[in-house]
């Protein structure tokens, strides 16, 4: 990992301080799907125009930027009601019965997958102040919580996340995160903390908006054994000329002995300003390795299709298609996933 660190700082040092050529007029569609730095840059094309430069002086000062001292700058706020049907309520195993030496064994009944329709809530919140004029901090957490109405089931979840920011330009910030979640069933726990380091920059690249975030991380895990993982992530978004936002996520984390980890994490999606609302389709696959299972190496692959769209600014809707492919066809799984999520702060 020492290797990756040394390439960290040098590919962070030239995507965020490399000029690149300016890009050619945005459109309302392009400009209301683009992330927040991905705007400020198209915002710095024509910052000569007075409305240009409020909107852009807004924008940096939800994000802390220009502060005298410590100042809170915004703070914002969703909860949602959870009405749906869980394919796995208690994180149980999907087969009823394993295969050993042309032998079937059936799984105890209290280890086996339960499906349940579930009700419950989820609140989170994003909060930043401003520590200098270069310099900002901000909280992020959430916590979700259900209860299967036909089972005596829980499942609940807590994510909280502070971070430093730094100023570097317009359009490029340098970042420390650390973070602790954890996560609840019936027959898991899950504990995480971690630290990161990263960096973020919004460019042009001919006549099209790009974005380029890069992050290094180190977690410390425990879910029924203890272990340390290191991590790098790249996520590089393109903004197309008809208003379709494409983008690429790819987490390379390091091996574990003996421990069944995920080792890469591809995520491409596209998303697109459709009637005034956004919609995504994404793909998303996931190669996870190590351990021992019956005495075989143990590899998975996880794939999947997800479509989301944004109904409302308190309505939002997401179905996806997942299927597991295992070494060993214990571990075969497929599996749907819907949400409907509506932020009760948010209705009108």
């Amino acid at each position: 990992m020492k290797i990756i660190h040394v390439w960290f700082l040098r590919l962070a040092m030239i995507f965020v301080t490399c000029p690149l050529p300016e890009a050619h007029a945005w459109t309302r569609d392009q400009f209301t799907i683009a992330p927040t730095l991905m705007k400020l840059r198209m915002l710095g094309e024509e910052i000569h125009e007075p409305q240009v430069w409020q909107l852009a002086g807004r924008l940096a000062y939800q994000e802390g930027f220009g502060s005298s001292g410590f100042q809170k700058r915004a703070s914002n706020w969703s909860l949602q009601p959870i009405i749906n049907y869980d394919t796995n309520v208690n994180n149980g195993f999907s087969n009823d019965a394993i295969n050993i030496g042309g032998l079937d064994f059936l799984v105890d009944e209290q280890f086996r997958r339960e499906q349940a329709p579930v009700v419950g809530a989820s609140l989170s919140g994003s909060h930043v102040w401003g520590l200098s004029r270069k310099l900002s901090f901000n909280v992020d957490h959430t916590a979700r919580y259900v209860h299967a109405w036909n089972g005596n089931y829980d499942k609940w979840s807590v994510a909280v996340q502070p971070c430093v920011a730094y100023f570097i330009a317009s359009a490029s910030r340098a970042y420390a995160c650390g973070a602790t979640e954890r996560a609840v069933t019936e027959l898991t726990e899950r504990k995480e903390k971690s630290i990161s380091l990263g960096a973020s920059t919004a460019y042009t690249i001919g006549t099209y908006f790009q974005s380029s975030q890069i992050t290094m991380k180190r977690s410390t895990i425990s879910s029924g054994v203890d272990y340390v993982q290191d991590s790098i992530t790249y996520q590089h978004e393109t903004l197309l000329g008809d208003g379709t936002l494409v983008g690429v996520k790819v987490k390379l984390s390091e091996a574990v002995d003996n421990v069944f980890v995920s080792r890469e994490f591809f995520h491409l999606t596209a998303a697109k300003i459709v009637a005034g609302r956004r919609l995504e389709a994404g793909y998303i696959q996931e190669n996870r390795r190590g351990g021992m299972f019956l005495n075989e190496a143990r590899k998975e692959k996880l794939r999947g299709i997800i479509v989301s769209a944004r109904i409302s600014n308190s309505l939002s809707m997401r179905v996806g298609r997942f299927h597991n492919e295992a070494s060993n066809s214990f571990n075969n799984d497929q599996f749907t996933v819907f949400d409907i999520n509506i932020n009760l702060l948010k209705l009108r």
